[in-house]
């Protein structure tokens, strides 16, 4: 193994500490406040850190976003039909958004349950409120008022 690659006691970052200097549970590291996984690849090599989501992180996401999708993938790769379907039709409106792949970290789904009350993706965020999921998503397109929302978000 790579030794030079290999993961390594020490925190990574200046500003990382463990969670034992923190609020958080002990020996789990944390960078700037929010604890993070590390691991080691297949190949032996050390990958890089990972942001476990709370449901504050969920919540800060929401907020500071106009339009938030948490999706299968991303604009340019989704991973699932009704994450496609939905992306097309946000991109169509025409209006900037945010998409969070929920694919890339385990924790965001199980925060995500817990902050929206549904792991049914895609949702959708407008102004911070929960517009869409998989369940409504057909009809929100359909009827139009997944688009007024959004025009909404931004004449205000």
């Amino acid at each position: 193994m790579n030794t030079k690659n290999a993961l390594r006691a020490e925190p990574e970052f200046p500003s990382e500490s463990t969670a034992s200097d923190s609020q958080s549970s002990p020996g789990i590291p944390v960078s700037r406040g929010i604890p993070v996984s590390k691991g080691i690849s297949a190949s032996g090599n050390y990958t890089i850190p990972r942001v476990l989501w709370t449901t504050e992180d969920i919540a800060r996401k929401v907020q500071e976003s106009k339009v938030v999708v948490f999706a299968k993938g991303t604009r340019d790769c989704p991973r699932c039909g009704f994450s496609e379907e939905l992306m097309s039709a946000v991109e169509a409106f025409g209006m900037p958004y945010q998409v969070v792949d929920v694919s890339q970290e385990r924790s965001i789904v199980p925060a995500l349950k817990a902050y929206a009350g549904s792991n049914y993706l895609p949702l959708v965020f407008v102004n911070g409120k929960l517009a869409s999921t998989w369940q409504t998503q057909s009809d929100v397109l359909q009827s139009g008022e997944l688009r007024s929302q959004i025009e909404r978000a931004f004449t205000k």
